[in-house]
């Protein structure tokens, strides 16, 4: 796996790079369980009375692929699993327990598409503790 820091600079950190889109899914899927684990963790040890240093708080997994030019097997008719035009394209994921179906068959999509690699790693937005602690 290639490591990418331009251009998703300043939106992810830690970017791995993926051919295979049941490789990025499992890596989103790890990402967001070692995420939301860091936040259940941090509020048990802040109930228990630490004080909890939130300079590096946990964040969401973030997918992201650079669309160059148009691929020769693009399927502009789709309305999903397409990207519009050239350029950086990238979001956060969250819940892969329920969504795995879905975003499996965007990755799948997306590189039978495009012909270009997806980029997971961090994103810069961090996970609520809302939305993880009921």
């Amino acid at each position: 796996m290639d490591v990418l820091t331009d251009p998703f600079a300043g939106i992810a950190s830690n970017l791995e790079r993926f051919a295979d889109a049941s490789a990025a899914f499992k890596r989103v899927r790890d990402l967001y369980e070692s995420g939301t684990g860091a936040v259940r963790d941090r509020f048990a040890r802040f109930m228990a009375g630490e004080v909890i240093d939130s300079s590096d708080p946990p964040c969401y997994p973030f997918i992201g692929m650079i669309k160059a030019s148009p691929a020769s097997n693009e399927r502009r008719e789709l309305s999903y699993g397409n990207l519009p035009s050239e350029g950086v394209f990238g979001t956060t994921q969250t819940r892969p327990d329920i969504f795995e179906e879905y975003y499996r068959e965007q990755f799948e999509l997306l590189q039978s598409n495009h012909n270009q690699p997806l980029w997971v790693g961090a994103s810069d937005r961090p996970i609520p503790l809302t939305f993880v602690i009921e």
